[in-house]
């Protein structure tokens, strides 16, 4: 019986051939889409992108009375890992931010969590940097704090600023880090200019210096001022005066001189002449008919002008009547 095993062979190969090679162009084409496509989702592998993100940090909630001195990034870089064609298309916008949890108060190191990260299937997160922060915490307090208002600039001629300026409100309610606020001894307004302004009393809207960060005014940011600017008075003192007897000279005055103080301005103070202001009693008949020692007032006598007076010592004398 001849051997039919080689034509089983023979017709096995054949069938497969065929079946290879029927619509060949197609089938290479399809192969060619599929190589490409698994190229597409494959890449040659993976790949690494470092993209900035925003930083959310979630902070204490208003009873704990904590706050927050370190600075913190607005943003962090994470690296991402996955297929070229996914990573790539991520857009930053797109992805979220990753977060910070502050909200103890008291934790001096705070692990940055990238959960919140909205990234596509198929990419992971491959590092986060940094991947934590050092925290630094003050307490929470809060002050009435003076107002203490800035001047620049000189009023004027013959005038000066008082020393005193009054600001409404006097104090201002602070709040901020116990660092900062506990050792605040006045808050300072913005400068105001003086220069130029006559005597009298210049109210102004000024506002306050900005606080150093994380510290707040609470309430109003500015104060009303009341600038008194007074006439720049220089005072003198003039002694041993004689008292002059206006009237009956038949009287003898005790104390018979006296210290008259006057005030102007620098210029007609200086150029006062002391031989030139003349105290004065009047004494009428009256007095010496009574023939009893009496008090009286001093009178200053004619001042010159641009000066005034500001007290006689003593303001009054002994009159004494002479006996005959």
């Amino acid at each position: 019986m001849p051997d039919t095993k080689p034509s089983k062979v023979a017709a096995l190969v054949t069938s497969a051939w065929e079946t290879t090679t029927e619509n060949a162009g197609l089938k290479v084409t399809s192969l060619l889409i599929a190589m490409a496509l698994y190229g597409v989702v494959r890449g040659a592998g993976t790949v690494e992108r470092g993209i900035e993100v925003s930083l959310l940090v979630r902070p204490p909630p208003p009873d704990v009375r904590r706050v927050l001195l370190t600075d913190l990034p607005n943003r962090v870089r994470v690296v991402v890992k996955g297929p070229p064609t996914l990573v790539n298309a991520i857009r930053q916008e797109s992805i979220g931010g990753v977060e910070v949890n502050a909200s103890d108060g008291h934790s001096v190191v705070a692990r940055i969590d990238p959960a919140t990260l909205q990234l596509p299937a198929g990419v992971t997160i491959s590092s986060v940097q940094p991947a934590s922060l050092q925290l630094a915490w003050e307490d929470l307090v809060e002050r009435d704090v003076p107002v203490r208002v800035e001047t620049v600039g000189r009023s004027a001629p013959g005038t000066r600023t008082s020393a005193t300026i009054e600001a409404i409100p006097s104090r201002v309610h602070v709040t901020g880090p116990a660092l900062f606020v506990d050792g605040l001894s006045a808050v300072r307004t913005e400068a105001i200019d003086v220069t130029g302004l006559e005597a009298g009393v210049h109210t102004r809207r000024v506002a306050l210096e900005s606080p150093r960060s994380r510290v707040h005014y609470v309430g109003a940011s500015s104060v009303r001022v009341a600038i008194t600017v007074e006439r720049d008075l220089t005072e003198r003192t003039l002694e041993h005066l004689e008292v002059t007897v206006v009237g009956s000279q038949r009287v003898t005055l005790r104390p018979t001189a006296v210290t008259i103080r006057v005030r102007g301005l620098a210029t007609p103070i200086t150029a006062v002449d002391p031989t030139l202001i003349v105290p004065t009693v009047d004494v009428s008949e009256e007095v010496v008919t009574r023939r009893e020692a009496v008090r009286l007032p001093v009178r200053a006598g004619r001042l010159p002008a641009g000066v005034e007076l500001v007290a006689i010592d003593p303001p009054e004398v002994i009159a004494s009547p002479i006996a005959r």
